[in-house]
């Protein structure tokens, strides 16, 4: 691959830009205000987050294990 670190062709002034590894990049002007436009909002909402719902998975993996643990050990006491 072909890394480009300068180019002699473009200029800042036209919008153009040599970014990170030899990227050429286009970035568009603001407009004549000053102020480039400003995109609406995509709505949406926040609500809190049940915890107990998001570890209840971890918890009964959890409580899984203990159980097969404790089954291995009453039948290694029971054959000792």
């Amino acid at each position: 691959m072909n890394d480009l670190f300068s180019v002699f062709m473009v200029s800042g002034t036209d919008g153009w830009a040599v970014g990170s590894w030899g990227r050429i990049l286009h970035f568009a002007k603001p407009p004549l205000g000053g102020r480039p436009p400003v995109a609406p909002p995509v709505g949406g909402s926040i609500v809190q987050v049940n915890k107990l719902a998001l570890s209840a998975s971890y918890l009964s993996l959890l409580l899984l294990i203990g159980a097969a643990a404790v089954a291995v050990a009453a039948k290694r006491k029971r054959e000792a």
